[in-house]
């Protein structure tokens, strides 16, 4: 009976102290804190791909947040002395986001100013402010509905480029988000976790 009741609190602090860090809500200042997403692609600083005077990725962050899919893009790159929008007035990350070989999401973002945005998924143009936002600050953080991509639910493969030169690629990054539940998704598995202790102290 203890013993049942000592996992059970274990559980419980667990779930809680697991639910609050996954719960941290993606704070939209343009700069990238790892600990808001909930998974990440590394990319290697001037892995050779990148333009000389453009950008440079240095991870792509992804966190699901309601219904929303939350991306980060941490580069490596200069900006305007004001420091609000990036060197040049048109800004590109485009990329596909697959979940098998035969279900794939093509992206494109193209940002006209430090405030105004076109994002489009397979051809369909999303309304920003309503569909999607975003910010450019020392690095470039999208949120956009997940919705437009109804498949993904926590991991995908992930190939994209991003283009602040007048380069197509300045660089690209590819790989994989392998993802966690979200803290409903923790709750659920908690609960789960709690029926089956009960059913076998019941048996």
């Amino acid at each position: 009976m203890i013993r049942s009741k000592t996992i059970l609190l274990t559980l419980g602090m667990v779930v809680f102290f697991a639910g609050t860090v996954l719960a941290a809500p993606v704070t939209f200042d343009g700069t990238v804190n790892a600990i808001e997403y909930a998974d990440q692609i590394d990319d290697p600083v001037g892995d050779g791909v990148y333009q000389t005077g453009g950008w440079d990725i240095k991870a792509l962050h992804a966190d699901i947040e309601g219904d929303w899919l939350c991306v980060g893009l941490e580069v490596d790159g200069t900006f305007d002395a004001d420091g609000t929008e990036a060197r040049r007035p048109k800004t590109e990350f485009g990329g596909y986001v697959t979940l098998s070989p035969t279900l794939e999401y093509e992206m494109t973002f193209v940002s006209t100013s430090a405030t105004a945005a076109t994002f489009a998924i397979d051809g369909t143009t999303l309304t920003q402010g309503v569909d999607f936002d975003f910010k450019i600050g020392d690095d470039l953080e999208l949120m956009f509905k997940k919705s437009f991509m109804p498949a993904v639910v926590d991991s995908f493969a992930f190939y994209g480029w991003l283009d602040d030169n007048g380069n197509f690629q300045d660089d690209v990054i590819e790989g994989n988000i392998t993802g966690v539940p979200e803290p409903a998704t923790m709750a659920l598995l908690a609960f789960g976790g709690l029926a089956m202790l009960k059913r076998r102290r019941r048996v």
